[in-house]
């Protein structure tokens, strides 16, 4: 009984503002805790700890609840679910007092709802590492999401639309750790650039400038000086191509709509991150014809390099690709991102 009171006492509380927290995403501040929602956002700190919680609150919006991966050192060690009325979550355990850094990466989307993070419980905080001298920011939709990717552990036909959502093995995730990037997703199911998969609004410049990654209206704004990033991906048209439902009236794909709203959105980009380099992604999931129009329309916005994918990869759930393929789309789009940006 001596023994576990020592633990305890050693134990200590860090609110989520502490410095020594890292915090990659958009994210607003409030009364000594961190809200958050959109998908990819990550929390990294170093502890030295034979375990660590965290104090984490959940929108429970619907039935829908956040999915989380946590990874110490570099590797996963688990994935934790938010639940109805619960705030404290055991995250790592095991660690034998020795020093390491833990991550949490929000794998579900804005849509979900948000989080709020109220600190962290561990024996010792430490300083993290410094950040990444690369930022990258992909811009996308349920593609750059995760959305419908882990069929191994929630097979499409039994799981709820959420929870095969892997934004922590997403291809977008994957390339800015091969880069040693700070990475940031702003990405949304459905989403689109001038018309998403079955509605005409709000498209993705119609929200990009919000905190959480949502369709809803009411967000707080992003301060875009608060991310700066070296390189821009654009994953989007995918949702514009599309046929929605089917059943939905959906007039005809408009060229001209698609390609001068992504024209005024990338001018958009540029004013407020100038010096940042762009690369625009055709989407994975087209067939021939609908990848051949887009690639020539992505060749007309200036300023921009393009890139496509090696195959069509729909393994995953509703036609999206599954983990390997995200894999496999994280090999293809490298070489381009090295070529552009230089970077070994």
């Amino acid at each position: 009984m001596a023994a576990i009171s020592l633990i305890i006492a050693l134990m200590g509380f860090f609110p989520a503002t502490d410095s020594r927290i890292q915090l990659v995403g958009r994210h607003v501040v409030e009364s000594g805790s961190v809200r958050f929602a959109a998908s990819g956002f990550t929390i990294s700190f170093m502890v030295r700890s034979e375990h660590v919680d965290i104090r984490l609150r959940d929108e429970e919006r619907g039935d829908n609840r956040n999915h989380f991966t946590v990874r110490v050192d570099g590797v996963e060690v688990g994935r934790f679910r938010s639940e109805t009325g619960r705030n404290v979550y055991r995250v790592a355990s095991g660690l034998a007092g020795q020093v390491r850094l833990v991550e949490l990466i929000k794998d579900t989307e804005g849509q979900n709802g948000w989080s709020i993070l109220d600190g962290i419980e561990a024996e010792e905080l430490l300083n993290t590492p410094p950040r990444p001298a690369r930022r990258i920011e992909f811009i996308g939709d349920s593609i750059t999401c995760g959305f419908g990717m882990d069929t191994q552990a929630y097979p499409c036909e039994t799981s709820t639309w959420f929870e095969p959502t892997r934004a922590s093995l997403s291809y977008a995730i994957r390339l800015g750790r091969r880069f040693d990037a700070e990475t940031v997703l702003t990405a949304v199911s459905g989403m689109g650039m001038y018309r998403n998969w079955n509605s005409l609004s709000p498209v993705m410049p119609d929200r990009y400038d919000g905190v959480f990654a949502d369709f809803l209206d009411g967000q707080p704004a992003w301060d875009h000086e608060r991310f700066t990033p070296d390189l821009i991906v654009i994953a989007l048209g995918t949702n514009d191509f599309s046929n929605g439902d089917g059943q939905t009236p959906r007039p005809a794909f408009d060229a001209a709509a698609y390609r001068d709203t992504y024209a005024a959105f990338v001018a958009r980009l540029r004013t407020l991150h100038p010096d940042a380099s762009f690369l625009l992604l055709a989407s994975p999931t087209l067939d021939p014809a609908r990848l051949a129009t887009q690639l020539d329309l992505l060749r007309t916005i200036p300023g921009t390099a393009v890139a496509s994918f090696s195959a069509v990869y729909a393994g995953g759930c509703s036609g999206h690709p599954d983990l390997y393929e995200h894999l496999r789309m994280a090999d293809d789009i490298e070489p381009a991102i090295r070529t552009l940006m230089n970077w070994p």
